[in-house]
């Protein structure tokens, strides 16, 4: 079962759900350090909660939640922390997601995710 259909359209939560769209979308473009994903992992299961069981307040919570996250370009004199990607699990978890929201309810919302998860997604 998809978490997007028809409905989700009329009852008003379809800008919601492009927004958890397009959060996950950069989620996959972010360079982190590894700390910081334990927390951007947390967030993405409160998201896919907030897709399957929760009302349009808690999906903007959890997208902006996860947004909030997003890594800074200020970096102070110095320092070169370590930083890098998404591990292939949350990869994945992000990639199942863009793809319920994105190919749910019985065709194309919007456009398909631009980044896969490895060599092999299906």
């Amino acid at each position: 079962m998809s978490v997007y259909d028809g409905a989700a359209a009329a009852s008003g939560r379809a800008a919601e759900y492009d927004d958890a769209v397009e959060a996950l979308k950069e989620v996959l473009r972010w360079r982190l350090p590894p700390a910081d994903w334990q927390e951007v992992s947390r967030s993405v299961d409160a998201l896919a909660l907030a897709l399957r069981d929760g009302g349009a307040e808690e999906l903007l919570d959890a997208t902006t939640t996860l947004e909030d996250l997003a890594p800074s370009r200020v970096v102070r004199a110095g320092s070169a922390p370590e930083e890098e990607g998404a591990d292939p699990q949350l990869r994945e978890r992000v990639n199942v997601l863009l793809h319920e929201l994105t190919h749910g309810g019985g065709g194309s919302r919007t456009n398909p995710p631009e980044e896969s998860g490895g060599a092999d997604s299906g």
